[in-house]
């Protein structure tokens, strides 16, 4: 649901994977028409290149579009409440694409659910490192099933346990390794704010069949390959592309892949 705030006002919503003219030429133009700073028009493009602004009056937005076209940049001006929420993002583990549909498990144990193809909205592809990986030596406080089990003991005694979830001991030693990037890709489904992610290094590729090979990599590909065919109606990006035909998709930051991806339903749901 749309943020009561949005009501009202309309976002610039840009229509192509990338802007035509470059951002120092439409920054100034932008900053006249919408009586802002320059600058603070290129940190905004420079976050969000594909919807830079979603809190403009239908006047203002109707000249941005207007002063885009004239600049080679497609653009379009669509109510900020039509705008999709950022999903709930779940990591599918087993996924079995069928004539039907894709069936999906989001967990190690979870029930498997079927979403018919053409409820796909939008398919896309990345090569993400985020999260943190512990250095060997780092100390680690007690795991929360430790926790529980304490919370557990307490109750069949009668004698109340509380539980310490801080470390055990200062933490010396090495700095944390980076963690390992690694190639995703993200399908969002229609009339529904969840994103489900395959993660090459995590998908049981056991629906390939005998076309599963022992490299991870070429299995993800024909992975990717299978859902872009059987997804016929979906908005694809160039990455997801690249990827089903055997090449790698591009780095990109979480914030970055989320901004983009709900820019990619945005145009699916809206037919733009």
């Amino acid at each position: 649901m749309a943020a009561p705030e949005a009501f009202g006002k309309f976002a610039l919503v840009l229509l192509e994977e990338e802007l035509a003219p470059s951002v120092g030429e439409l920054a100034g133009g932008l900053a006249r028409l919408l009586g802002r700073v320059r600058f603070d028009v290129l940190n905004a493009i420079k976050r969000n290149p594909h919807v830079p602004f979603e809190d403009l009056a239908e006047p203002q937005a109707a000249e941005a579009v207007k002063l885009l076209a004239d600049a080679g940049a497609r653009a379009a001006a669509v109510p900020a409440e039509r705008l999709p929420a950022f999903p709930k993002v779940f990591t599918v583990h087993k996924a079995v694409p069928a004539d039907a549909g894709l069936t999906v498990q989001t967990d190690y144990v979870g029930t498997l659910q079927e979403l018919p193809w053409d409820q796909v909205a939008a398919l896309s592809a990345a090569t993400l490192a985020e999260g943190r990986a512990p250095a060997p030596d780092e100390p680690r406080g007690p795991s929360v099933g430790g926790q529980l089990a304490k919370l557990a003991l307490g109750v069949a005694i009668g004698i109340p346990v509380i539980p310490s979830f801080g470390p055990r001991r200062p933490a010396p030693g090495p700095a944390p390794r980076a963690p390992e990037p690694y190639e995703v890709l993200a399908l969002a489904p229609f009339g529904a704010a969840v994103e489900m992610r395959f993660r090459a290094d995590m998908l049981d590729y056991a629906c390939l069949g005998g076309r599963m090979t022992g490299n991870s990599g070429v299995n993800f590909r024909a992975f990717a390959g299978e859902v872009l065919r059987s997804a016929g109606s979906a908005r694809v990006s160039p990455a997801a592309r690249a990827l089903a035909e055997g090449g790698s998709p591009p780095p990109m930051g979480a914030d970055q892949f989320a901004r983009y991806n709900r820019w990619l339903k945005l145009l699916a749901s809206e037919g733009l």
